[in-house]
């Protein structure tokens, strides 16, 4: 029986592990999976299936589709384009997703999907947070190219997936904002000027989730950062739900009260 090698990374090939079967089994889909922030790594994806592909690769077991689908959703698209065929080109997939998805819109949601990947090599490059890169300045380049997308399309279909992937930035300006306080805590501990700062900005961020959570369900896995990421502020004083008055936890989206079912009036 010929010998059937698990392996995590490519790298272990390029160590000399020589085996006539290969089962990879990666995490390169957990990149971003705690705070839910856009990453895209198309081309490297590219390059590492061809690889195993070509050597002796008999399946994968890709860890794992976190449904951030705003944000990494191009990311698992590729992927399943890639295992039914190892060779594509990735270009072409990408301006086939673009043209397929966004009509007239195609080119300016290329560039943004180009600079998302830019900034995701940087993030690797640098060797830093998912979220640290995600600047006001950033946000604000690409909140501009996806205002161009919406400027070229007439299409309702279109004008929504726009909104969709816009709904995944938005999320993660407010990402950035929150961990640039935890990472100015691992410094020197937060003022309480500071923690107050924060607590406005976590309500914000909370309030956000919500509704994302309620209206797009899909746009970013709201349960999974909640799970992942959000434990950071609780030693800055931040305790989820129970930070947030209750008359803000029970106004509905617009800062409305809520009024309660007939039913529990009774």
């Amino acid at each position: 029986m010929k010998p059937l090698v698990t392996i995590q990374s490519h790298g272990a090939l390029e160590r000399g592990l020589v085996a006539n079967q290969l089962y990879w089994r990666p995490n390169l889909l957990l990149f971003s999976r705690r705070e839910g922030t856009p990453s895209l790594y198309a081309h490297k994806l590219g390059e590492d299936v061809r690889y195993f592909a070509h050597h002796s690769l008999l399946g994968t077991d890709f860890d794992s589709c976190m449904h951030h689908w705003s944000t990494e959703g191009v990311n698992y698209y590729v992927l399943a384009r890639l295992l039914w065929n190892p060779d594509a080109n990735i270009d072409a997939i990408l301006d086939d997703y673009c043209a397929s998805g966004f009509g007239e819109a195609a080119a300016a949601v290329r560039r943004y999907l180009n600079r998302i990947e830019q900034i995701t090599d940087r993030i690797a490059e640098k060797d830093c947070t998912v979220t640290e890169l995600y600047t006001p300045e950033t946000t604000s380049e690409l909140n501009a190219i996806l205002d161009e997308a919406d400027r070229v399309n007439n299409d309702s279909t279109v004008r929504r997936r726009i909104a969709f992937l816009r709904s995944g930035l938005e999320f993660t300006a407010l990402q950035h904002r929150a961990h640039q306080f935890v990472a100015r805590h691992a410094v020197t501990p937060l003022t309480p000027a500071e923690k107050r700062e924060l607590a406005a900005v976590q309500q914000e961020k909370w309030l956000f989730m919500r509704r994302l959570f309620r209206e797009e369900p899909l746009a970013v896995n709201v349960p999974q950062v909640a799970w992942g990421s959000e434990g950071a502020f609780g030693k800055l004083g931040w305790s989820g739900a129970k930070s947030v008055s209750k008359e803000i936890a029970d106004a509905d989206e617009d800062g409305r009260p809520t009024e309660a079912p007939a039913l529990i009036k009774q």
